[in-house]
């Protein structure tokens, strides 16, 4: 098994397995995957895995209804209009569901009841095995690990084994050298979506100046 790009050379990296020539590293270790058989990309609605996220999408759209529609950012497609305007808001700066006690906004209102238990105290997401309450329900189900200690999702690539899957996910973008996480203002990319909301306040003083 293929498991790391080898030294590059003076112009490219060179596959070992069928000698195939790739300039950038993030393409070469894509590549890797046929060699490998690595499929992260699992379709929910027939079982189907894929080696990259264009192929991913690309199978996606034959479940979708003949009516479906396209966001014009990332053509990513969606059922209907609703769920389509529900993901725009991922490509803009506009938070139009604002907390009344410190001023934060929030693009989906789920998030803003969330975070205004923080205000309020208020912690109905209860472990069963300990004193420790949350705010979320997806706080409590990662918590919930800590008491199994199970670590179930293991990387194909290192064998270093994660408790939940989205650990995995985030982890296997060390491999592959994606940065899915692009900021509108500067045009800089992130593997780390922490890392990405740490940079993107650093824009926050410029937006209150213009």
């Amino acid at each position: 098994m293929v498991t790391r790009a080898p030294a590059r050379n003076s112009t490219c990296y060179s596959c070992e397995v069928c000698g195939l020539k790739i300039a950038k590293r993030h393409l070469f270790n894509r590549h890797l995957r046929i060699h490998n058989r690595e499929r992260h990309f699992l379709c929910s609605e027939c079982g189907r895995s894929f080696a990259d996220a264009s192929s991913f999408h690309r199978h996606q759209r034959s479940h979708l209804p003949a009516m479906a529609v396209t966001c014009p950012m990332c053509d990513k497609m969606f059922r209907n209009t609703e769920l389509l305007r529900q993901h725009q808001r991922t490509h803009s700066s506009m938070r139009p569901h604002v907390c009344t006690v410190c001023h934060r906004g929030f693009k989906r209102l789920g998030d803003l009841r969330a975070h205004s238990r923080i205000h309020s105290g208020l912690r109905p997401y209860t472990c069963k095995l300990c004193p420790a309450a949350f705010t979320q329900s997806s706080s409590l189900r990662y918590h919930m690990q800590v008491h199994t200690d199970e670590r179930r999702y293991t990387c194909s690539v290192c064998s270093r084994h994660f408790r939940a899957a989205d650990k995995l996910r985030i982890h296997l973008l060390i491999h592959s050298g994606e940065q899915p996480h692009k900021c509108d203002r500067c045009g800089r990319n992130f593997r780390d979506l922490s890392a990405f909301k740490r940079h993107v306040k650093t824009h926050a003083p410029q937006a209150e100046t213009s």
